[in-house]
């Protein structure tokens, strides 16, 4: 009996190993844009393979660890909708991944710890059975994570198969900090051609008005739009075009 399950477990963790190589080889050099499809379409083969009921991606948003879900694929039904903060229904959780904790727990609701009412709470009203969660780690900052759900039955998740899990996170994370990455040099380039943009206003204005100064005496008043109805007045000045400025 222990030869067919040492040799079930062996066969599983060298298709595991297959099916992250294939994952990994799914982001190399994908662009940023296409990491948030990748990434579902990534759940759904994990769900799959594990013969699991669900699986869902959180991202740590803003300074007070807040933990929003931003993917999901479920093959059992739908617990937790996109955009939800897993923070408030699961505090004690959360703060375990913020730590860059795997979290397992085979037998649920009865192997959480005794203080852990929200999840208890949880768990028992949407029949949770077993459940796996795994941080997503970039140099050492916890910036997501990615779970594992069971609601059909429990599972007692190898120590083999966690490690498979740890490694599938660090693809995520690593998809992850890339597409961030990205969305901050697209927000600088924004922010620069924001600022060049201005610059060419100011320099237009300045232009006109150091075109205008000393040649219109006669003209009182020394404000900014005196001064910019000058500039333009300097423009057409040489033409034979009749101008109206109002």
């Amino acid at each position: 009996m222990d030869l067919k399950k040492n040799t079930k477990e062996l066969s599983i963790n060298s298709r595991f190993d297959q099916l992250l190589f294939e994952i990994s080889s799914r982001f190399v050099n994908l662009p940023a844009n296409q990491v948030d499809k990748e990434i579902n379409n990534t759940l759904k083969t994990i769900v799959e393979f594990l013969d699991i009921d669900q699986s869902i991606f959180g991202e740590f948003k803003g300074e007070d660890d807040t933990l929003k879900i931003i993917h999901g694929y479920t093959s059992y039904k739908w617990q937790e909708n996109r955009g939800i903060l897993l923070n408030a229904l699961a505090p004690n959780l959360t703060r375990q991944l913020r730590l860059d904790r795997v979290v397992n727990h085979p037998f649920l609701p009865g192997d959480l710890p005794e203080e852990w009412d929200k999840e208890r709470e949880y768990v028992s009203r949407v029949g949770l059975k077993s459940c796996v969660g795994v941080s997503l780690n970039v140099g050492g900052s916890v910036i997501g994570v990615i779970i594992f759900e069971c609601y059909r039955r429990h599972e007692d998740w190898t120590e083999q198969c966690l490690q498979h899990m740890r490694l599938l996170a660090q693809v995520f994370a690593n998809a992850l900090e890339r597409k961030r990455t990205d969305e901050k040099l697209r927000k600088a380039f924004s922010k620069i051609n924001e600022l060049s943009e201005r610059l060419k206003a100011e320099n237009e204005y300045l232009r006109e008005t150091l075109s205008s100064q000393g040649q219109y005496d006669e003209v009182i008043g020394q404000s900014r739009a005196i001064k910019q109805v000058l500039g333009k007045i300097e423009q057409v000045a040489n033409t034979s075009s009749t101008v109206l400025f109002r």
